[in-house]
């Protein structure tokens, strides 16, 4: 497919693989990260977690979150992890539809890397890493 996602201070989308770029609800995606699951699918997360099923072109509010979430990573279209300020790690293993969240430090976390549906890291401020057993089961 031909079709890039981007976010920051809202979400754009381009057709030709970067050429042009056009606003796609930019009102509701302030993204600090967005990960594409397959052709039509995408996660972007920052204060919320939104979901596209339509390639970018609309946007569902997933979820609030109190603190902003800084990455997100997918094993496969099923199970990810989100990870961001104050120690935040949210799980899904239903493809983003749904998050549950998980309590490991109170660090902030800037990256999470799925390596295995057992095995990941997660980097974060002060030196911290977390390279071990991913919750995805």
């Amino acid at each position: 497919t031909d079709v890039v996602i981007a976010v920051g201070n809202g979400a754009i989308r381009s057709e030709d693989r970067g050429v042009t770029w056009s606003a796609q609800v930019p009102d509701l995606v302030f993204g600090n990260d967005v990960v594409c699951l397959d052709e039509t699918t995408a996660i972007a997360v920052r204060n919320s977690i939104n979901r596209s099923t339509d390639q970018g072109v609309t946007w569902e509010n997933v979820l609030d979150v109190e603190h902003d979430l800084l990455s997100v990573a997918f094993l496969d279209p099923v199970h990810g992890v989100a990870v961001g300020e104050r120690g935040r790690v949210l799980e899904t293993i239903a493809g983003g539809k749904t998050w549950t969240e998980l309590e490991i430090v109170a660090e902030d976390l800037m990256d999470v890397s799925l390596r295995g549906p057992f095995s990941l890291v997660i980097v974060g401020e002060d030196g911290v890493v977390i390279d071990g057993s991913s919750p995805l089961e």
